[in-house]
């Protein structure tokens, strides 16, 4: 198989790193709807780590373009709104792009454009055949190569020739889940075939053992093959949902623990008082800084997890929803719910979602801590994109037992977003009461906390806020705790 690479020799230095976003990738025939952000995402990550060029995560994009007042009808891949939403983003870079399939090929078309010229300053085309998981190598290989972009670049095409190659995945037990670069793709045993050449990392993941991490370097000359033994390893964690319910339990902190009889959420009791909420140095919406008093109230001990939200499903009859490949395992948190979903699991187990004083009480505590755990950032207390490889999406809960918040809450600071119940106005500290805000009476949407395991410390930080759609919008890094 042979393709179109599109090669750049820079000519020039640049001293200061180029902010750039990406726009989601359009796909269009051959290709399920649902792998556009996962994609997408792959394509920012690469950016990142290249390097080269300073990137506005997803979630901050969204918000700047709403705040902006930015209208999009249909996808965005092409040059008159790649321009506008980069101008209204402040970037001087715009990636955009189609993905799609030509009878048995898919095709990945991508794009560099200039917002000041509205020019394409470099294009990546590439064309294969074999796994969709491929496409992943393929995002891989456009990062790499428009990181080498430069200013007065000449850009040239040359021909090369994409070499693939196989690999035997076996465990003891079987049935475990294959994870290809973050995408399920089997289980075991199985023979991967028409892989691309190079180093790939997999998963194998079997509920009730300890999860299985690898490099392995496929070659065309020579199978790989991976034997693996599992570790089995009781998961602790999360609420046994089968257990019989417990009506007060004591954690270390000698706070008191209930668990929630209709669903086997662990709730944590935050005391009645005064706290800081806010920042003053950060964001303009964090501001002013305003002491806030609440009643006593309980707070999830960890998001509700997909195991949760499987049984809210069964026993009232709802579709569940889909996970992505890479969100599968009952004990890592549910994603791609939307507020309503939030709030119609809550009622059905007789909980509802914190407000957003109530979640950040609960996150920092009276002490006003920057992180849950202190002032000071540590890549290794959650899942963030700064923890490195050990989790490339969510992390099952409460995985980060070191970054606890002053009240025990588990994973307050990244691996998914949560839903608060409070309508979202960034100017709502101005004028918010000191004594149980329960939000502004219509807003934007619908307020999230707590940043997510493909997001910076900055959006992480326990007075960070963000917002999404109120209703009709589900998002694959969000979820969700419970409060009473």
């Amino acid at each position: 198989m042979v393709f179109l690479l599109v090669l750049v020799i820079g000519v020039t230095v640049s001293a200061q790193k180029m902010t750039v976003s990406v726009m989601d990738l359009n796909i269009t025939e051959g290709l399920p709807n649902k792998e556009a952000i996962m994609l997408t995402d792959k394509l920012i990550n690469e950016l990142v780590m290249a390097g080269t060029f300073k990137v506005i995560e997803r979630t901050k994009r969204d918000e700047l373009l709403k705040e902006q007042g930015f209208q999009q009808s249909g996808v965005c891949d092409q040059g008159v709104c790649l321009v506008e939403a980069g101008q209204m983003l402040g970037v001087q870079k715009m990636f955009g792009g189609t993905i799609g399939k030509l009878g048995k090929a898919y095709a990945v078309e991508l794009r560099m454009m200039d917002i000041k010229t509205g020019e394409i300053d470099i294009a990546f085309s590439q064309q294969f055949a074999g796994d969709i998981s491929a496409l992943l190598g393929a995002m891989k290989d456009a990062a790499q190569e428009f990181s080498k972009w430069k200013p007065g670049a000449i850009v040239t095409a040359i021909e090369s020739k994409i070499e693939y190659g196989s690999v035997k995945v076996v465990s003891m037990p079987s049935d475990a889940k294959i994870i290809l670069d973050g995408v399920e793709v089997g289980k075991t045993p199985a023979q991967l075939d028409k892989i691309e050449a190079g180093a790939w990392q997999i998963r194998l993941i079997k509920y009730g053992y300890q999860q299985y991490d690898t490099i392995v370097t496929i070659d065309k000359e020579s199978p790989s093959s991976i034997n693996v033994l599992l570790s089995r390893t009781p998961i602790t964690q999360t609420p046994d949902l089968k257990a019989e319910p417990q009506n007060v339990l004591l954690s270390p902190l000698g706070k008191g623990e209930i668990r929630n009889e209709k669903d086997g959420s662990i709730l944590v009791e935050v005391a009645a008082g005064d706290f800081s909420m806010g920042s003053n140095n950060r964001s303009p919406e964090e501001r002013p800084v305003h002491k806030v008093y609440l009643d006593k109230y309980y707070i999830g001990k960890y998001e509700v997890t997909v195991g949760q939200f499987k049984k809210f499903c069964n026993v009232t009859g709802r579709t569940m929803i889909e996970q992505p490949n890479w969100n599968n395992r009952e004990d890592h948190p549910v994603v791609n719910v939307s507020w309503c979903d939030a709030k119609a699991y809550c009622d059905w187990a007789g909980l509802r979602l914190p407000t957003e004083a109530e979640w950040e009480k609960a996150a920092r505590g009276t002490e006003g801590r920057e992180y849950p755990w202190g002032n000071e950032w540590n890549s290794t207390m959650c899942n963030s994109s700064e923890n490195g490889d050990n989790y490339p999406y969510t992390s099952p809960v409460g995985s980060f037992p070191l970054g606890i918040s002053p009240y025990g809450c588990h994973d307050m600071a990244g691996n998914v977003w949560e839903w608060c119940n409070d309508w979202y106005n960034n100017k709502y500290y101005c004028s918010s009461p000191c004594s149980g805000p329960t939000g502004p009476q219509t807003g934007i949407g619908s307020v999230m906390r707590g940043g997510a395991w493909k997001l910076q410390n900055y959006y992480c930080r326990t007075a960070y806020r963000s917002f999404g759609a109120h209703e009709g919008r589900n998002y694959l890094n969000v979820g969700f705790r419970p409060a009473k």
